[in-house]
């Protein structure tokens, strides 16, 4: 962030490393305005990343009034470098996976949930990621089958 008199410049979320203190110097309304700037500008991001990476037919990237991106349509990742999802996912209504292959074979290189959506609708896949060792962070409602087969995990 760069103040130049009235002129605030935001880089966006990779560059974001500044703390609270850097807003103690603002006005209240000038922190609001900010802090709304800020929000947008990370939410754009993250839908923008959530459309370029998130595959699938008729898969769609909205958010919610509270700012909740919500995925519809069965969708996957299939990078097998991810290691975790870089923005929060709120809901997928309907399938949901970041598996390997074992016809291919292909395995994924999950190492945390973190971020995955609270809710997925239909079935969540995440087998064949043999570096993923716990399910913390992962889905705490799944309206389909749960399957983590081949993972390496530790705890759930």
């Amino acid at each position: 962030m760069e103040k130049n008199g009235e002129n605030i410049t935001i880089n966006g979320p990779d560059n974001l490393k500044f703390g609270i203190d850097e807003f103690g110097n603002l006005s209240n309304d000038k922190n609001k305005k900010i802090t709304k700037i800020l929000k947008k500008e990370i939410m754009n991001e993250a839908v923008k990343w959530c459309e370029e990476n998130i595959k699938g037919f008729n898969v769609s990237v909205n958010t919610d009034e509270q700012g909740n991106i919500i995925i519809t349509g069965n969708c996957y990742i299939d990078d097998p470098n991810i290691e975790m999802l870089p923005y929060r996912i709120h809901k997928v209504e309907g399938n949901f996976s970041v598996c390997g292959d074992a016809t291919v074979p292909r395995v994924m290189r999950l190492k945390s949930l973190n971020n995955f959506p609270r809710i997925v609708t239909g079935n969540f896949k995440i087998n064949l990621n043999h570096e993923l060792t716990s399910l913390a962070g992962g889905p705490v409602e799944v309206g389909g089958y749960y399957n983590c087969a081949h993972c390496n995990l530790k705890n759930l």
